[in-house]
């Protein structure tokens, strides 16, 4: 198992934050997870909270959600605001390889937080 992963959705809605949910899973196959995210409407809808449920197929997720308009209490928000301003501003021929960038800048840095 890896110490430091990365998990791409290409997408943000609820089909692909499923499929991200399922590669995690993979990662930790017999570890009950505890998922700690915002309330964006993806997170929420129908077939969230079916995979979530007693008959779907990421039972052993366990959620906590941050409140409602509150990013300060969002570690995310940190990280996303380090990136912005380590790669916003590289110069790049393409899409992809603002992705590559953002790799690069995120997966083994360790962001020091407290909720």
């Amino acid at each position: 198992m890896p110490s430091s992963f990365l998990v791409l959705a290409s997408w943000q809605n609820q089909g692909e934050t499923i499929k991200a949910l399922k590669r995690i899973k993979k990662y930790y196959p017999n570890k009950n997870i505890c998922l700690i995210w915002d309330n964006a409407g993806w997170h929420k809808g129908k077939l969230i909270r079916k995979e979530l449920g007693r008959s779907g197929d990421l039972t052993n997720f366990h959620l906590i959600n941050f409140p409602p308009y509150a990013p300060d209490t969002n570690p995310q928000e940190h990280i996303w605001k380090y990136i912005k301003n380590r790669i916003a501003h590289q110069p790049t021929t393409s899409f992809k390889q603002k992705v590559n960038n953002f790799k690069l800048s995120v997966i083994h840095r360790k962001f020091n937080y407290q909720i």
